[in-house]
This record gives C-alpha cells, sequence and structure tokens, in this order.
C-alpha cells in the first residue's frame, strides 16, 4: 500500500501518522494543527475559506476564530517563515511554501502489522452487567429503590418527627 507525504524545505509531511518531520526529528504539535497544516497543503492550489478549514479540522464551523488563528501561528512558527501560509483577506488562508512536492512511499510495515494483529485477535467477551436486587437495598421503600420519588406528604414538621430535639421538649 503507498501514501502521499508532502515534502517542503528541510520538513517531510506524513497524513498518514499525522507527524511533521524536520530532518528525520518529529516536531511536536497538536493533532488539530497538523491536520490543519495537512489540510492547507493538499489544498495548496487555492485558498481555504476559515468554514472550510474549521470544518476540515474540527469536524464543525463553529470553531472560534482564536483555535484557528493559534494553529495557523503554530504553524508558522514551527516553519519558521511567516510567509507560508498566506492570509486571504475576507476568505481564509492558502499554503504558499514553494516548492512543495508530493512522493508516493509504502506504508510504514508497523501500520500493516499493528492491522494485521488486531485483526488476529479474538472478539472480546460480552460485558455482563450484574443488577442488585431490590431486597438488597437495606431500608429502602421499594419504589426508592427503582429510582422513583418517594409518594405522600412530605410537610411533616421536626415537632412531628420522632427522635426530634422539639419532639422531646413538648409540653
Amino acid at each position: 500500500m503507498t501514501h502521499v507525504v508532502y515534502v517542503f524545505g528541510e520538513f517531510l509531511l506524513d497524513p498518514l501518522t499525522r507527524e511533521l518531520r524536520r530532518a528525520d526529528v518529529a516536531e511536536s504539535l497538536p493533532v488539530s494543527t497538523v491536520d490543519c497544516l495537512i489540510h492547507l497543503v493538499r489544498n495548496r492550489h487555492r485558498s481555504v475559506g476559515r468554514d472550510e478549514l474549521a470544518s476540515a479540522v474540527w469536524g464543525r464551523i463553529d470553531v472560534s476564530e482564536a483555535s484557528l488563528t493559534q494553529a495557523i501561528m503554530r504553524i508558522r512558527r514551527v516553519v519558521g517563515d511567516s510567509s507560508c501560509i498566506r492570509t486571504t483577506p475576507r476568505l481564509g488562508y492558502r499554503w504558499a511554501f514553494e516548492p512543495t512536492t508530493e512522493h508516493r512511499l509504502d506504508a510504514p510495515p508497523t501500520a500493516n502489522a499493528n492491522a494485521d494483529a488486531v485483526a488476529a485477535l479474538p472478539a472480546p467477551p460480552p460485558v455482563r452487567r450484574s443488577r442488585v436486587p431490590r431486597s438488597a437495598v437495606i431500608g429502602a421503600p421499594s419504589s426508592m429503590a427503582m429510582g422513583r420519588p418517594v409518594s405522600g406528604s412530605l410537610s411533616t414538621t421536626t415537632a412531628e418527627m420522632p427522635g426530634s430535639p422539639s419532639a422531646l421538649f413538648v409540653a
């Protein structure tokens, strides 16, 4: 199985592993920032709208402007060139680092080995849930054991309650 990686400057971006590497050293970036970079690089031939980018990265368009701005700032900081992403006024962003090239690579053997190993595992046993019988709930009326409120009048005053201090001093 082959997959595409992107090379620009001294960086290699691997969408399959969601890694950005500089000279074979993985850069420490949040996953959402790497996803943002992947989407911009894949669509480098055009400007990408803010809503489209938010939807592609976070799965929704109601992402705060600050989250999107932070992701773009992190990318610019790691790449070390603020012109790698151009801001398109009233639209969004465009990947502008040239040259950016695509290379097809074989999938890493660990990815295939893990998939084969997971497929070979037996199915887990079904989860059994235990139920506590109502009779095991000591001192609780059956309606409380079922999670229903106790019906009846709850307007008993403390003087009417046996053993309450005010009941002891009633003349």
